[in-house]
């Protein structure tokens, strides 16, 4: 046995042919995201203004903050394409979702929220109005929920 730098063997390893079996896992998971816990994370994730941030969503997403929720309104191109609690615009936000790690905002209450605040952080910081790119906003349809 050939002995390398400071006196340390290579390890090698053997093993005699065995034969693979190919096994197909289906696993499903479901988030456990009820209205509560998504109340909870707007309001700490939008702590500058927490009741005004729920309310917004909350009129975005039909009254109810839900994980799973697509726009139901139709519009001149098909299916509004609005996606999860707050209710995000894909044509608008795709491309920053994905370049911020966020691509799964569709489906992911957490990453949802978060592509938000950025959002939300954005038009601020180019002198807007926070919520201005949500329509319950824009359109004072909000404040019921409050």
């Amino acid at each position: 046995m050939q002995w390398y730098q400071d006196g340390i063997a290579p390890v090698v390893y053997t093993a005699e042919a065995m034969e693979v079996t190919e096994v197909v896992v289906q696993i499903a998971i479901e988030i456990d995201w009820t209205a509560e816990r998504i109340e909870k994370e707007v309001r700490e994730v939008f702590y500058e203004m927490p009741n005004t941030a729920v309310a917004v969503f909350k009129c975005e997403s039909g009254g109810v903050l839900k994980a799973k929720v697509q726009s139901g309104h139709t519009l001149s191109y098909g299916r509004e394409e609005s996606f999860g609690p707050l209710q995000i615009h894909a044509r608008d936000h795709e491309t920053t979702a994905v370049l911020l790690g966020y691509g799964d905002y569709r489906t992911n209450p957490a990453s949802n929220i978060r592509l938000g605040k950025y959002i939300y952080d954005n038009r601020i910081n180019r002198g807007g109005y926070p919520f201005q790119d949500w329509t319950c906003y824009k359109k004072d349809m909000w404040q019921r929920h409050l």
